[in-house]
């Protein structure tokens, strides 16, 4: 038994030594019920050249639904963004877009105090996003969000529209007279085209979609800022063994097989 417990763990270390390879880029996200943290991990972009990474710059976002309420107007979520750079840098807006579209955002708490919508620098606009942004724009600025190894948690609300109006056209008959003397009389003599409103309702979302996700990242040394967008996760390697660990797992294979051949023989 110590023998097959021994080579086992030698099997296992050769196991543990191969590279596990990195999961795939998440670009879009899908809510339907309250649930489990879904994530998406951003990569930096070079700001002088957007086809290539810039070493160092990393984000790992967790976007929760908490809860549906308001006859299912109203969706709440709360996020956990961990700015998990190798260099000096904060994570000063989070963006992405909506569908379908919301009406407004509410219950702004923890690292992000405004919500907005517009263009975020060196990504494009986005439908929503978060920072400390007083001038209620995507395009950086403020001091908000993690910076290097920091987390920062906090929660936001999206409310949807209930009811919309609406103009319907109508026919309204114009009244007046007609004919001379005898013959004249009182009746519609036209019709005109006038505009009514009317309140409609709208069915409650049962289901949100997040794509076109975006931070920007600021205080980076020397470029100062630039843009991060969904990627891969890095590969996690773990050392290939030493010789004389090979060595050992090699006679621990043949331990096995040949207490695996005593066995046999004392069985026959």
């Amino acid at each position: 038994m110590i023998i097959r417990t021994w080579a086992l763990g030698a099997i296992g270390a050769a196991t543990l030594a191969l590279s596990v390879p990195a999961s795939a880029a998440v670009t879009e996200l899908h809510f339907t019920a309250p649930g489990a943290a879904s994530q998406i991990y951003f990569v930096g972009q070079n700001p002088a050249d957007h086809s290539q990474l810039y070493a160092g710059l990393g984000a790992d976002l967790g976007l929760t639904l908490s809860s549906v309420t308001n006859n299912g107007y109203k969706w709440n979520f709360a996020y956990s963004l961990k700015n998990v750079s190798t260099i000096a840098s904060r994570v000063g807006t989070i963006g992405w877009d909506i569908s379908p579209d919301a009406l407004n955002a509410s219950d702004l708490g923890g690292a992000y105090t405004n919500s907005a919508a517009g263009n975020m620098s060196f990504h494009g606009p986005v439908e929503f996003c978060l920072n400390n942004n007083k001038g209620k724009s995507c395009g950086g600025g403020g001091n908000g969000g993690p910076s290097q190894g920091q987390t920062s948690v906090g929660t936001f609300s999206l409310n949807y529209r209930q009811s919309v109006t609406v103009y319907i056209p109508v026919q309204q008959p114009v009244y007046g007279y007609t004919g001379k003397g005898k013959n004249r009389v009182y009746g519609v003599i036209g019709y005109n085209t006038v505009q009514v409103s009317t309140i409609v309702p709208v069915l409650a979302p049962r289901e949100l979609v997040f794509n076109n996700f975006g931070t920007h990242w600021q205080s980076v040394p020397i470029i100062g800022s630039t843009v991060g967008i969904p990627g891969e996760r890095p590969l996690v390697v773990v050392a290939v063994p030493e010789p004389a660990t090979w060595a050992l797992m090699i006679l621990g294979f043949g331990s096995v097989g040949a207490m695996l051949r005593r066995r046999r023989t004392a069985l026959a």
